[in-house]
């Protein structure tokens, strides 16, 4: 292992192994062998043909069929060195106001979206709530927080509509940016569960729930390696999927 390899919060590949069946998921593919650990050998391969293409250390977090996560550096040659625990990037401190300075409910399209809401019209209240982030996007810069509690508005109203599919995809997604953003810590937890529990709620079994929940998966191993529950709930329900 190079000395002088750095830490970044997130890791350059996350690697899934689920609880039956010998599947690992990795790089976009889902990898199947006579056991777990033939095929998170390949998923290593992978980690290391980009360590060599990089020239350095790499950091890699493998979520555990347990919902625990490893994370390792891992050099050119494949040594690799467990770290004691996944690093987790910090809320800012101070927090950026625009989070819960609650200037966005004076905004002139909010009124459609709480009249709808009132008259019990959520498919009316989602059209509203989607009309107000398209407009905050002509607005506003690309990492504005408003950006953000519009879309986590919009998937409020999908999961009160029990679409849960998008709910959880709107969810995932502002989980994503919150992280980067580095939001307060409470915020990013209830995005987390929501996207979560959107997505185990889901009745669907096509492919596309299948993607989802392993662009889920990735991303709690990536952005919320505490979420032991969460991860091994995701990871069960994957392998019951790709059992059908």
């Amino acid at each position: 292992m190079t000395a002088n390899a750095t830490l970044p919060f997130d890791p350059l590949l996350t690697i899934l192994v689920l609880p039956r069946g010998g599947g690992v998921h990795a790089s976009g593919r889902l990898l199947i062998a006579a056991s777990p650990s033939t095929a998170l050998n390949q998923a290593w391969t992978m980690a290391r043909t980009a360590a060599k293409s990089l020239d350095r250390a790499v950091q890699v977090s493998v979520g555990r069929s347990n919902g625990i996560v490893e994370t390792f550096m891992m050099d050119r040659d494949g040594s690799r060195v467990r770290l004691s625990a996944p690093p987790v990037l910090p809320p800012l401190d101070p927090a950026d106001p625009r989070w819960t300075d609650g200037r966005l409910i004076t905004h002139p399209l909010v009124a459609p979206i709480k009249a709808a809401e009132a008259d019990q019209g959520i498919p009316r209240a989602r059209a509203a709530a989607y009309q107000l982030a398209q407009q905050l996007r002509r607005e506003l810069d690309p990492n504005h927080p408003y950006l953000v509690l519009a879309d986590e508005l919009q998937a409020h109203f999908a999961l009160r509509d029990e679409d849960w599919p998008f709910a959880s995809r709107l969810y995932r997604a502002t989980a994503d940016t919150r992280h980067r953003l580095r939001s307060p810590a409470g915020d990013q937890r209830f995005t987390v569960h929501n996207a979560v529990a959107s997505w185990l709620s889901a009745s669907e079994t096509d492919a596309q729930v299948l993607a989802d929940g392993y662009q889920l998966g990735h991303l709690l191993v990536r952005v919320a390696p505490r979420h032991s529950k969460a991860i091994a709930a995701v990871l069960d329900r994957l392998s019951a999927l790709v059992g059908r």
